[in-house]
């Protein structure tokens, strides 16, 4: 049968049991994730096949929606899971009106009944009623179902909800509302119909839009306008992030009207220096930025967002302009005017403050705008002369951790800039101070997130190199390589076989050859005695070593990503046919390794361990089944015990228990 979601006996047949299970409120669950993994479950279903068979061979939904939702005595997490359902199964343009007809879209959204309902005050089924319309606002049915049975006001309502869940996803809600289609557009899904309007955006913004339309659009902007002058600063936070989530997806006619009123109540929101607004302001700006309001230059984005920086103070324009200086069409002129902010003496004071978070914000300030001008000489000058340099070294002992991996980042950015400076070295002796200072920081420090930032700097480095080519970096490479390798920080280790995968690269000379900077392909000007000397040199920086370690750590990232670089490498030298010496020489002594790969290795072809062991490394990459492990790899290792079947088991084994429990009590 076509169209028909096909799913598996066993759970076809316990599903039954379970409805009766959950829409018993004397009924335990075995833990509070099964209800949102059965609904996970219920979603990829209901993608795989469209049209009422999930419905027509499962009858026992409707019916346990229908008896949740009229129950008096439901359990809210329950409730919640069923409005969410609800929502999920109602998604499908055929499967709407049955639901509808049952009575099903009454029981579950009609607002004025939960209103009535002591169950409302739960925010665990307030969420549910938000997330299931949500779900449902995937056609034109279901938005006329909001907008003809006055859900909206209710939904508004529910923006400045106490519970601060309920109220962001009221938003995520309100912002899909804004920024549905405006046409049915026939059978088109709403994904499509988005593309399609977007083309067309100057036709579709007339003549398409319902009566119901018109105003349900009308009565958020106006709701908007009170939030922004209401002088409450929670309902002005909501509606700035609504309106941030809103204008790059609505229509022209209404992301002018909210941008409007957004530059309106500017004075009232940013006049009083409110911290808690200046982010959510922001995000109105940079959304802005990604539209027409930005392109055509004639609704003040620009300057709105040069008076704001003005504005501000001090202390706030740093976290305020790091976000500006991530727009991608933000102009470099624009930065440079933070100079008039005397941004360095600013950030000297911020960089010394109490509070760990502001040493941390100003030093990714710090590191995003030396990124974006590090070309600017006239910057680099400022910087270089500023008198930073010590700040950021002395923060490399911050006791927190998060502020040492900062002043790492800022370090590592702050290298690139290569004018004479007073202080540090200059040009690639100051990577070269660096490095010594950071392979230090990766034997001692006591953190990993101080670490890994440790391990990103080289492989940034690596990757842009004209300050310091590989060259330069392989008397210590050794050193990160057996240091990263054997970090109890599993982040450590892959963020590691990223920095082998990178040298690698440039050893085998094939980074200009590929489109995939991490790609190991073997170069056609590549011969025989070349590659020889490469996977020597692979051998002598201790990339081996670091490659047979992460296949056998326990933790899967690792042991995948080094599998994958080891079947690359592997794929390189069985493709040249011609490479004279294969051979390298393994130290066994000490090499954690060496038991589980080269042991084995060594048993199937009879040969003696010793030491020092002399080894044909494609012999051993054949021995190893990097595709069986691969395979097994890929594989979740919760595969079995999450699988819908075995899910349902444990919701019936859990209502079993507890009624044995209670025949035990009599």
């Amino acid at each position: 049968m076509q169209g028909v979601v096909m799913m598996d006996p066993d759970c076809a047949e316990l599903l039954p049991l379970v409805c009766e299970v959950l829409a018993n409120p004397d009924r335990a669950l075995p833990d509070d994730t099964c209800l949102e993994k059965l609904l996970d479950w219920f979603a990829a279903l209901t993608n795989k096949a469209p049209g009422l068979s999930l419905l027509e061979l499962n009858p026992c939904l409707v019916s346990f929606i229908s008896s949740v939702c009229t129950s008096k005595s439901a359990e809210p997490s329950v409730l919640a899971f069923a409005l969410k359902l609800a929502g999920l199964l109602a998604s499908n343009e055929r499967a709407f009106p049955l639901l509808k007809e049952e009575g099903i879209m009454k029981n579950a959204f009609e607002y004025q009944g939960w209103m009535e309902s002591s169950v409302w005050e739960d925010a665990t089924v307030r969420s549910g009623w938000i997330h299931g319309l949500q779900n449902v606002l995937k056609h034109w049915q279901a938005m006329q179902f909001v907008l003809e049975n006055g859900l909206l006001k209710a939904i508004l309502r529910l923006q400045s909800d106490r519970s601060l869940f309920v109220a962001s996803a009221t938003n995520q809600l309100l912002a899909c509302i804004l920024t549905f289609p405006t046409s049915p557009a026939g059978h088109l899904s709403v994904k499509e119909a988005r593309t399609t309007e977007r083309k067309n955006e100057r036709n579709a913004c007339c003549g398409h839009d319902s009566p119901e339309r018109n105003e349900g659009a009308a009565q958020i902007v106006e709701h908007v306008e009170e939030s922004l002058t209401s002088r409450v600063p929670f309902r002005a936070h909501q509606s700035l992030k609504l309106i941030a989530l809103s204008l790059t997806g609505c229509q022209p006619h209404v992301r002018e009207v909210l941008w409007q009123k957004t530059v309106e109540a500017k004075e009232m929101l940013m006049g009083n220096g409110q911290s808690s607004l200046v982010q959510p302001f922001l995000e109105v700006l940079r959304a802005a930025a990604r539209t027409h309001l930005f392109t055509e230059g004639n609704f003040g984005v620009v300057t709105l967002m040069d008076d704001v920086l003005c504005s501000l103070k001090p202390m706030l324009a740093v976290p305020f302009a790091t976000g500006i200086i991530h727009l991608d069409n933000c102009g470099t002129s624009e930065l440079l005017g933070l100079e008039s902010l005397h941004v360095f003496p600013m950030l000297k004071k911020r960089l010394c403050d109490v509070r760990w978070e502001v040493r941390d914000s100003s030093l990714e300030f710090l590191t995003h705008l030396t990124l974006q001008l590090q070309e600017d000489l006239s910057y680099c000058e400022t910087l270089s002369s500023s008198g930073i340099w010590d700040f950021l070294m002395a923060l490399l002992n911050d006791p927190e951790s998060y502020v040492r991996a900062s002043a790492i980042c800022a370090l590592g950015q702050m290298a690139y800039v290569t004018c004479p400076v007073k202080g540090p070295p200059s040009g690639s002796s100051v990577q070269e101070e660096l490095f010594v200072h950071f392979v230090e920081i990766l034997a001692q420090d006591t953190e990993g997130f101080a670490r890994r930032a440790v391990i990103k700097v080289f492989s940034y480095w690596l990757r842009h190199p004209p300050l310091q080519p590989l060259k330069k970096m392989e008397k210590h490479l050794g050193t990160v390589f057996q240091l990263g390798s054997d970090d109890l920080d599993w982040e450590v280790k892959v963020h590691t076989l990223e920095l082998a995968q990178i040298v690698i690269d440039e050893i085998l000379e094939t980074s200009s050859q590929t489109s995939c900077p991490y790609s190991i392909i073997p170069s056609a000007r590549c011969k025989g005695r070349d590659l020889t000397e490469s996977l020597r040199k692979l051998h002598h920086l201790m990339i081996f070593n670091t490659l047979f370690s992460g296949l056998l750590d326990c933790d899967r990232p690792v042991a995948q990503q080094a599998c994958r670089i080891l079947l690359d490498l592997k794929e390189v030298i069985i493709d040249h046919t011609d490479i004279v010496d294969k051979t390298v020489v393994f130290d066994l002594q000490g090499c954690k390794w060496g038991q589980d790969i080269l042991k084995k290795h060594f048993e199937k072809h009879s040969i003696t361990t010793a030491i020092q062991v002399c080894v044909d490394i494609e012999e051993l990459l054949q021995s190893l089944d990097l595709e069986g492990r691969q395979r097994a790899l890929e594989k979740s290792s919760d595969h079995m015990e999450n699988s819908p079947r075995s899910l349902m088991q444990d919701i019936l084994a859990a209502a079993h228990t507890v009624e044995e429990n209670i025949v035990d009590c009599y």
